[in-house]
């Protein structure tokens, strides 16, 4: 067995008596009281497989998806691969613009004064940390634990057709003053494995967990509280055996602003 580094260690510690929920993240909003203290922390990681000092903050996401921290929150992943590392000898074939969009928008909202990094990771919409800093990884996670919105994402319905995920949520408590919203919904595979030919983590045989293969976003007006998105499912991966996949879908302000609410649920 491979013995967890320090680091991973120090994340993991913060999570006193973490237990996993599922192998696989499945976290569907409840309803009533208890669904406000056990919403999801959502932790998104922007990485690559193009950049050698991406694999540990990988095994780093794959040690805390889906675990409880002291409130009952669980940590519900994300793993969104960019484009820009394409160019150094290995295109990344999890990588997509849209994961690089998102993860510029952040970088402009949180007023990171530096170019776009990886491994970044952004909890819960509102703070932003190196992902190979377990301390401040760390430190986000507690602080995240200590804060919740309580509003609540639930997915009423999900209709397959021809390729695609229609989603029917709805957002119930307090979302503040009237503002305008976005949703995004997400399919993740559960975990993909690919063997590196060349680029940085050259004959590296990497893993994944809950990796981003699709996107789509829609907004919402001031004060409306429920909505449809459709989201296309993607092919099986492009290389590696097909995982189990979920609908991860996420509500925020505008603009890549802080996280209200997220659920998830297997596909």
């Amino acid at each position: 067995m491979r013995r967890l580094t320090a680091g991973v260690l120090l994340v993991v510690s913060v999570i006193a008596g973490a237990q996993s929920t599922e192998t696989s993240q499945s976290t569907e909003a409840a309803t009533g009281a208890a669904a406000s203290a056990a919403a999801p922390i959502l932790v998104e990681l922007f990485t690559s497989e193009g950049c050698s000092s991406c694999p540990p903050a990988d095994e780093l996401l794959s040690k805390i998806s889906g675990k409880r921290m002291p409130s009952g929150r669980t940590i519900l992943t994300i793993s969104e691969h960019v484009t820009y590392w394409n160019h150094d000898g290995w295109e990344d074939p999890f990588s997509s613009l849209e994961a690089t969009q998102r993860q510029q928008s952040y970088m402009d909202r949180l007023k990171v004064n530096q170019e776009p990094y990886t491994p970044q990771m952004v909890v819960d919409g509102s703070a932003q940390v190196a992902a190979n800093d377990r301390a401040a990884v760390a430190d986000a996670l507690k602080r995240a634990d200590q804060s919740s919105s309580g509003v609540v994402l639930t997915l009423r319905d999900v209709a397959m057709d021809k390729g695609s995920a229609e989603i029917h949520f709805e957002l119930t408590g307090d979302t503040g003053k009237p503002r305008k919203l976005e949703v995004t919904a997400f399919v993740t595979d559960d975990a993909d494995q690919v063997q590196v030919r060349t680029g940085e983590n050259a004959h590296r045989a990497l893993t994944h967990v809950t990796v981003a293969r699709a996107m789509q976003r829609v907004d919402l007006p001031k004060a409306t509280m429920a909505g449809v998105v459709r989201v296309k499912l993607p092919a099986k991966p492009p290389m590696g055996a097909e995982s189990g996949r979920h609908l991860v879908v996420v509500a925020q302000e505008e603009d890549g602003g802080p996280m209200l609410a997220a659920a998830a649920r297997a596909l």
